[in-house]
């Protein structure tokens, strides 16, 4: 006859500071995504240790496919029913190849930065997908890379220098701007600060807190983002940085910047090639 256990040990197991609880890193160019596998947000630490929000997310997993060959570990991850900003982020955003790693920790055991254990170090997103309602995502070790930056480049109608607009290469210094928040409305952000010609920040960035978001109109006294900001108040502090459409003449390329000696691309690619026979 099988053995039951006793009431108040099942109670006790079953309390909610005793289940593992996953939380989930991805790691973008300007933000930390950070989302915890729980129905209510969780309070931990970051990848430095400072304190850290990992927000309620709707998540499922496969079980993380551990190898002892040259093939990598792998895992498939599903956030479901997404929320309207994550979605524009899915949009906007890609995710292939970014970082992420996820932990497990105890819901009792959250006073400390150490306190975790790591379930999935680094690993890089090897392919994504969406639907109307969940985002998936291919996880895969990198331990297998070469940690090497092998020379190399291609060439085509757009500038195309490794480091981007300022980077190694192109060698602009690119144009900032520092200042407060006046106020936001959905998709714009208002400061009397900003007040360069139209379109001075289009193709470049706002960071506000650890959410960056890219610029797609500009005018004196605010700019327009391609998504809203989830957490940006009134009164925090933005850093603002140019961008580059990376064209010779495109609007905003190499001749708006004054930069066309450095432009890394063909100024024209024939479209239409006539050929000459001779006999």
């Amino acid at each position: 006859m099988p053995k039951t256990l006793p009431p108040d040990i099942i109670e006790e197991k079953n309390k909610d500071y005793n289940w593992p609880i996953e939380l989930y890193q991805i790691f973008l160019d300007e933000e930390t995504l950070y989302f915890a596998m729980f129905p209510k947000n969780i309070e931990f630490f970051d990848e430095n240790g400072n304190p850290q929000t990992y927000y309620a997310a709707s998540i499922s997993r496969s079980e993380i496919n551990k190898n002892n060959n040259t093939s990598p570990d792998s895992v498939t991850i599903t956030f479901d029913n997404v929320m309207k900003e994550f979605s524009d982020l899915i949009a906007n955003v890609n995710f292939e190849g970014r970082e992420m790693t996820i932990w497990q920790v105890f819901k009792n055991r959250l006073d400390k930065p150490e306190n975790y254990r790591e379930l999935f170090t680094k690993g890089e997103i090897d392919s994504f997908g969406t639907d109307d309602y969940n985002f998936t995502v291919e996880l895969r070790s990198n331990l297998d890379k070469l940690e090497l930056q092998l020379p190399g480049g291609t060439y085509g109608i757009n500038c195309s220098w490794p480091g981007g607009f300022g980077g190694e290469g192109c060698g602009y210094n690119v144009p900032t701007l520092e200042g407060t928040v006046d106020s936001i409305v959905n998709q714009r952000v208002y400061d009397s600060k900003m007040n360069q010609p139209a379109d001075r920040w289009k193709h470049g960035t706002i960071k506000i807190g650890n959410e960056s978001r890219k610029i797609v109109y500009s005018a004196s006294g605010f700019v327009d983002v391609e998504y809203p900001f989830q957490r940006a108040q009134p009164g925090d502090n933005y850093q603002l940085e140019a961008g580059c459409d990376f064209t010779w003449n495109g609007g905003h390329g190499c001749k708006y910047w004054g930069n066309q000696k450095y432009y890394r691309g063909f100024l024209d690619i024939p479209k239409i090639r006539n050929v000459r026979l001779v006999d």
